[in-house]
This record gives C-alpha cells, sequence and structure tokens, in this order.
C-alpha cells in the first residue's frame, strides 16, 4: 500500500490457513509478493492489495501461480460499522450466490451460465486471526480472483458507460434482482435468512443527506429554482428511520445491490473487440428494498453523456424484458409486475434516489492527491465540486424532468 506516496509493506498473516478454504491438499503456499491495487479516490472504505501467491504441488514439485485481491478494513474509519459490512460481503458469496446458483442450476442446461459466473471467486475469508473471535477486527481479509489478470477491465468512472456495455450491466442487474424475487418465493425459509443479513446497515450517517452538499444546487442560478423541492425530499428522508421502508413495497422488493456503479463493473472483451465476459463487485452495502432503488442510480451516475442523455427509455426496456423473462423461466406469475405499475413505482422511488445521486456524483468527478486520506476524501465529496460535477448534474436534472422523476 501507500502512505502519503511511500510504499508500505502488506502482510497477510496465516496466508497458507486460509486458502486452506479452496486449494486442495496437494496444493502449499510457498511464497506470496503484495502490491497497491486501487488508489484512495477509487477506494477508501478499506485496504484492497493484490496478492501474487506461488504455489507448490506436492504431488509432482511443480509451482504455480495463484492470483488474487485481498480486501481488508480500515478500524481507523469510523463512520462504517465493519462489523455488519464484512460479514454482509462475505454472507453474500457463501449464501446468497450459491442460493441463486442452485435456482438456476434447476432450469439451465449450460451450468457455466449462472449468476455465479458474473462475480469474482472467493478463495477464501476470515474475521480474525482468533479463531473464537464474533468480531471483525483489523485482521480480517477477504480473497477474491484478481480479475484484471484474466483481462477484465474497468471504463473510466468520469466518463462512463457506452450503450454496448450499459446493455451488458443492465440486463445482468435484472437478473440479479430477478433471482432474489424467485428466492424469496420459491425459497422462503433461506430467503428469509437473506432477509435478515441484508436488513443490516453498516453506515453510521455517512450516506445522510448533508446540508453542505446541497449548497452548489441552491446557490447555482441554473438549478436554484429547484431548492423548494430538493428540500422537500430531504424532509421526507429525514423523517423515516430507514430511507429503505420509502421503498420496500410489495411485490418488487429483492436483494438490491446498492452501489451498482462504473467502477464495481467489469468487462472482458475477445479479440474482436466483442463482449464476452461481465462481472460485478463490491457487496457490502446490498440491501432488501425495491428493484427500482439500483436503477436511477446506475442511469444517472454510470453512463457516459451521449448514453445517458439519449437512451435511457431503451435500457429501461431492455431492463424490464429482461427482468419478466428471469422471473417467467423460473415460473413466476408475472401479472403482478405490470408494465404500468413497474413505471410509476420507479418514478416515486427515483425521487428519493435524487439525492443519493447527487452526491455520488460529487464523489465520482472529486480529484484525489496522494497525500490525502479517508477524512480528506470525505471533506473533498462534501466541499469541492468541479466543472465535470456541474454538467453532469445538469444531465441529472434533464433526465429527471424528462422521465418525470423529480415532482410527484
Amino acid at each position: 500500500m501507500t502512505n502519503n506516496g511511500k510504499e508500505e509493506t502488506i502482510v497477510v498473516e496465516d496466508l497458507g490457513v486460509l486458502l486452506k478454504q479452496t486449494l486442495d491438499e496437494q496444493s502449499i503456499v510457498k511464497d506470496y509478493q503484495t502490491k497497491t491495487f486501487l488508489t484512495l479516490g477509487d477506494n477508501f472504505a478499506g485496504s484492497i492489495f493484490k496478492i501474487i501467491v506461488t504455489i507448490l504441488k506436492t504431488e509432482d514439485y511443480s509451482s504455480e501461480n495463484l492470483y488474487l485481491i485481498g480486501k481488508k478494513i480500515d478500524p481507523s474509519i469510523t463512520f462504517f460499522d465493519w462489523d455488519i459490512l464484512f460479514k454482509k460481503e462475505v454472507f453474500m458469496y457463501t449464501d446468497i450466490i450459491p442460493l441463486y446458483e442452485s435456482i438456476e442450476n434447476m432450469i439451465l442446461s449450460n451450468s457455466t451460465s449462472t449468476i455465479a459466473q458474473c462475480i469474482p471467486k472467493m478463495y477464501g475469508s476470515r474475521i480474525s486471526l482468533d479463531p473464537k473471535a464474533e468480531k471483525v477486527d483489523a485482521d480480517a481479509i477477504i480473497l477474491l480472483e484478481d480479475l484484471k489478470v484474466q483481462g477484465c477491465y474497468l471504463l473510466d468512472k468520469k466518463i462512463g458507460l457506452d450503450m454496448k456495455h450499459a446493455i451488458v450491466a443492465i440486463r445482468t442487474l435484472a437478473r440479479f434482482h430477478a433471482l432474489g424475487i424467485v428466492a424469496k418465493n420459491k425459497h422462503p425459509e433461506e430467503f428469509e435468512n437473506i432477509k435478515l443479513q441484508s436488513l443490516k446497515s453498516g453506515y453510521f450517517g455517512y450516506l445522510a443527506v448533508e446540508p453542505v452538499m446541497l449548497e452548489p444546487i441552491k446557490n447555482s442560478p441554473r438549478f436554484s429554482k429547484y431548492s423548494d423541492r430538493i428540500q422537500e425530499l430531504v424532509e421526507k428522508i429525514t423523517v423515516s428511520n430507514d430511507r429503505f421502508d420509502l421503498m420496500r413495497q410489495e411485490p418488487w422488493i429483492t436483494i438490491i445491490h446498492h452501489d451498482y456503479w462504473t467502477n464495481n463493473l467489469m468487462f472482458h472483451a475477445n479479440e474482436t473487440g466483442e463482449i464476452d465476459g461481465f462481472k460485478f463487485i463490491d457487496f457490502q452495502g446490498y440491501n432488501y428494498a425495491n428493484i427500482f432503488v439500483d436503477l436511477p442510480y446506475f442511469l444517472c451516475c454510470s453512463l457516459d453523456e451521449d448514453t445517458m442523455l439519449n437512451h435511457i427509455d431503451e435500457l429501461l426496456d431492455i431492463y424490464y424484458e429482461s427482468f419478466i423473462d428471469n422471473l417467467r423461466r423460473n415460473f413466476i406469475d408475472t401479472n403482478q409486475f405490470s408494465r404500468d405499475e413497474f413505471d410509476d413505482r420507479l418514478r416515486k422511488d427515483a425521487q428519493i434516489e435524487f439525492l443519493r445521486c447527487n452526491m455520488a456524483l460529487s464523489f465520482f468527478t472529486i480529484e484525489i492527491t496522494g497525500d490525502m486520506n479517508a477524512e480528506d476524501v470525505r471533506d473533498k465529496i462534501v466541499n469541492c465540486k468541479s466543472d465535470l460535477y456541474f454538467r453532469k448534474l445538469d444531465n441529472l436534472f434533464k433526465v429527471y424532468l424528462k422521465k418525470g422523476w423529480f415532482y410527484d
């Protein structure tokens, strides 16, 4: 890792023990190396780093490299409840995705095309070096496959996804949402535990609306006319103990990702440039809520300007058709999911999500320097607004007004 521009050694204690969760008995960890993977501007909720593990095969004494990503927490960041967020992420890999995969295996002839192929493989995890520990501590770690070594790539967060990448991403989102509804209907006992885990929140006001973040809107000649409506939205969220309570209406409730944006979407292309693979990552913030929570956030914070301003209706059509198709092939009655009700509920939930979209644009457009810590980044998100931010904010208003999402 880097600290104020200086390289730090990353030590993974008991790596061999950790990898025994996945590797066979003939595989022994011989050595490993680590190096920084993400800059603070891409991730400031802990540390993420590459691990190159040399594996020795005892059967023939051959060796091979295993390329991993390590995710560790930062206990000094106090606006997150790491005990909840870390355990939630592990639970996605150990419980939710395996259930979804088993559902798809019942109807798919090709098991390699399940939802499990759309997320990274987890090689191991622990909450502590102490086997008796019940709380997450500084030695907690998750080991995932390194997707970049496999040729997967991210798009520039300041530009966003073009139409061909957006189509792949939104179809997968529809599939993920539909599988939650299938699990809720077909596997109610297992889903009840998933629901209870998903309802846990690990944020101490970090996602709350901070009045200072809305000042650029109120002080802008272009946007100040919307100030009263924005204040109404702030008050609507403030009076609710949990903003998700405003966005939980059957039959639309499922497990949502809640951070489905450019930096969490990875693609793979073949030699001709055609997209032939897709993975989505980062499962700390998922929740139990309407499918619509993820849609405005993805459509208004993750697309390039042309796609956002000219193709959102097409993308919504693709999402809805994929969502319904995934429900039907799992024998869910789709009469309760009409397009008219879909559009109406999306309009209502999008109003609530406007404030989160604004906050996200603040983060996605800031410039990060090597001497900044997590608190510095948070302060910059709140206080510093660039020309790129205002351009994206303008596009956000254009979409919301065009779609009728801003007003009741």
